[in-house]
């Protein structure tokens, strides 16, 4: 190539392919994937969550309906029992103190009405926000609390389902899979590396940037270079270290998130379970305080009863169904808990 031209030009292209780096590259390369896998699960537990908010809000609407409609037949039948007095007291069977006491007795009883009202609303006002919905859209829901047909299956084949669904546990377990590969990243930068490399490089020089054939050259060059960390301060020891010291923290709280899935599942099906014999206690309660009720009303207009008497009967069927759809509710919320952990519908 002729030399000492005006102008000169060069283009170098380099080329490296790494053969081998310590097992940092396949360790980088798992732990991304197991990175990617615990953002999953992540955004997994997070739907999961929403999806029980919304069910746990039906259930507390669900609850505030029945409880509307079990204040409404309170009211209505404070109502007809002050119909009856007030018959009563114009046959001059009763005193005006016992019309006075059952005009209490109904006004005492529409605050709650109201309020149970006002629940249901803030229940759908609730469940609008959670759907992302406009708050003043109208928005109804069908259904009622009814007892469960079949039990829920035996807590301990429920555990196993628990611990391999449940995307908390999952994403805990994927983030400390990518902490253990991070370590074999970091020692794989400690230890020697090999790699292939090409260079070809083309110069030339020429007056008028349109070089001959001998104003221009080529080179090509290949070989393998070594690389080996002989002293770096001790920096790759502490990094080392430092990723281990991640790795073990990960493993822990992989183990606390084991230990709260357990948790969590136990006491919700312990909650289910209570919630349901609450349920069935209540089944037997409400039929005598119906009957009760009945009795006591017929007692009442033959005279053998007091006004006490009525509104205690009357009292003890409100206590007893509101328990009932109490109970119910609890039940379900505590399936869904459950059914969220497990991944199954039961």
């Amino acid at each position: 190539m002729r030399m000492g031209e005006l102008n000169g030009m060069t283009a170098t292209v380099d080329a490296e392919q790494i053969l081998y780096a310590g097992g940092s590259v396949r360790a980088g390369q798992r732990a991304a994937r197991a990175g990617i896998a615990a953002d999953k699960e992540s955004l997994r537990a997070a739907q999961e969550e929403t999806i029980f908010a919304v069910k746990r809000l039906f259930w507390r609407i669900l609850l505030a309906s029945a409880t509307v409609s079990i204040q409404q037949d309170t009211l209505t039948s404070a109502e007809d029992h002050l119909l009856t007095i007030r018959t009563r007291y114009k046959e001059g069977l009763d005193s005006d103190l016992t019309v006075l006491r059952q005009e209490v007795e109904v006004a005492g009883t529409k605050p709650l009405l109201i309020r149970a009202r006002n629940l249901l609303e803030t229940g759908l006002t609730l469940l609008k926000m959670t759907l992302t919905m406009d708050v003043d859209h109208p928005l109804s829901i069908s259904g009622d609390l009814s007892s469960p047909t079949e039990p829920l299956p035996p807590y301990e084949g429920l555990v196993g389902l628990a611990l391999e669904h449940d995307a908390a546990l999952q994403a805990a377990r994927q983030r400390s899979l990518s902490a253990q590969h991070n370590v074999g990243v970091v020692r794989g930068t400690a230890r020697p590396s090999l790699a292939l490399f090409g260079r070809y490089e083309w110069q030339a020089q020429s007056p008028d940037f349109s070089p001959t054939a001998d104003e221009k050259g080529e080179s090509l060059a290949a070989g393998l270079r070594a690389y080996t960390p002989l002293f770096m301060g001790g920096s790759n020891l502490e990094r080392i270290r430092q990723a281990e010291l991640e790795y073990q923290k990960s493993v822990e709280q992989e183990k606390q998130a084991e230990r709260s899935v357990r948790a969590a599942l136990k006491t919700d099906y312990l909650d289910a379970q209570e919630a349901l014999e609450r349920a069935q206690s209540q089944n037997t309660a409400i039929a005598q305080a119906r009957r009760a009720l009945d009795a006591m009303e017929v007692r009442y207009r033959a005279g053998q009863a007091s006004q006490l008497d009525l509104n205690d009967a009357t009292l003890s069927l409100q206590r007893a169904r509101l328990a009932h759809v109490l109970a119910l509710s609890d039940y379900w919320t505590s399936v869904g808990a459950v059914e969220k952990t497990t991944g199954r519908h039961f």
